[in-house]
């Protein structure tokens, strides 16, 4: 038999012998051999080689940050703030005025000291976000609205389809362009000196960042940039987003991490929205990657509710496993329309 040949049909084995030679995922997921990658099986836990694996895709990890982490010890996922303190100061940020927003946020012993709404796109849709502070929780909070309506999702969309995204300074890597012009039509300016004020005055608070949807990016991109700019330390940051979308590519989840300890994107069920930007290569031509730490409810989230904490990045095993996406999912959590919630003053 033609040598050539011999090696054609020895070279998959081969391959699959280095990357059997991995034992962790860390030195596995994403380990060159030649033109061929090493993929990490979560399902059991070995390194093989992507030409030769029957592991299954949910299982598949390609590149080292996507390896299981536990949350920081002192950082685990706390659903009584979620579900008692940040449910309600993200349904405020529908607020149409400053008296719509403290209607929800007496709830939680809460004022706003501060809202922004500016038009943050070129079609003239407006972004929003408030400042205000808890007495109850001690808790600065900021927070910020999602999708005003559907013209304005579809303006996002465009950015999706396109995988157009902006060089994110201060914190690093590239977030979606849409998500990076909202963050700079209402962070920078009267919203900045604010928070600095709010800082000064209650140096011994935490702060809360919260946001749906587009809001959660925009509270994504502010929680790690507030610690980025030394107003608030990484151990005081507590950021929960509700059906957040891809922020940004990988290197922007990484420098995420590395700043936010307590980040936690909870996911309703079969919620469309935290699958795009789709991920279609892993780490490949920017492609949008999530930041951890998905909290991924496969329920109607009443009281008592069952949860996983993903303890991956952009997890092929929690929500991302799931095809038959619902757009009321999307509208939902914890039970409350978190569009129209305030009009009941979050009763």
């Amino acid at each position: 038999m033609n040598r050539w040949v011999v090696c054609l049909l020895l070279l998959p084995a081969l391959v699959y012998a280095k990357c059997g030679t991995h034992t962790t995922c860390g030195d596995c997921a994403g380990a060159k051999d030649g033109l061929f990658s090493c993929i990490w099986c979560a399902d059991d836990n070995g390194c093989v080689s992507s030409v030769q694996t029957d592991c299954a895709k949910t299982g598949q990890i390609k590149t080292t940050y996507d390896c299981p982490m536990k949350p920081p010890a002192g950082y685990e996922y706390n659903e009584t703030l979620a579900r008692n303190v940040a449910v309600y100061a993200t349904a405020a940020t529908n607020g149409a005025d400053r008296a719509g927003i403290d209607s929800c946020l007496s709830k939680i012993s809460a004022a706003s000291t501060l809202q922004v709404t500016k038009p943050c796109d070129a079609q003239g849709d407006s972004c929003s976000g408030y400042l205000g502070y808890s007495a109850r929780e001690n808790l600065i909070i900021m927070a910020f609205r999602g999708s005003k309506d559907a013209d304005q999702f579809l303006d996002e969309g465009v950015d999706f389809i396109f995988n157009k995204l902006t060089t994110m300074p201060v914190i690093g890597g590239k977030v979606d362009s849409y998500f990076y012009d909202a963050f700079i039509a209402i962070y920078p300016g009267d919203f900045e000196t604010e928070l600095k004020r709010l800082q000064l005055l209650y140096k011994n608070a935490g702060l809360l960042v919260v946001g749906h949807s587009l809001g959660g990016s925009m509270a994504s991109i502010a929680a790690a940039y507030s610690v980025k700019k030394g107003y608030f330390t990484s151990e005081q940051v507590r950021l929960v987003t509700f059906g957040e979308p891809r922020t940004g590519d990988m290197d922007y989840a990484k420098a995420h991490d590395a700043v936010v300890k307590y980040t936690y994107r909870l996911v309703h069920q079969h919620d469309p929205v935290p699958h795009l930007p789709a991920k279609f290569l892993d780490n490949l031509f920017d492609n949008p990657f999530h930041h951890r730490y998905e909290v991924w409810y496969q329920n109607d989230m009443n009281p008592g509710a069952a949860y996983t904490v993903c303890d991956r990045a952009d997890d092929d095993a929690c929500s991302n496993s799931v095809t038959n996406q619902n757009i009321q999912d999307h509208l939902h959590y914890f039970n409350h329309d978190l569009s129209n919630w305030v009009q009941t003053g979050c009763a």
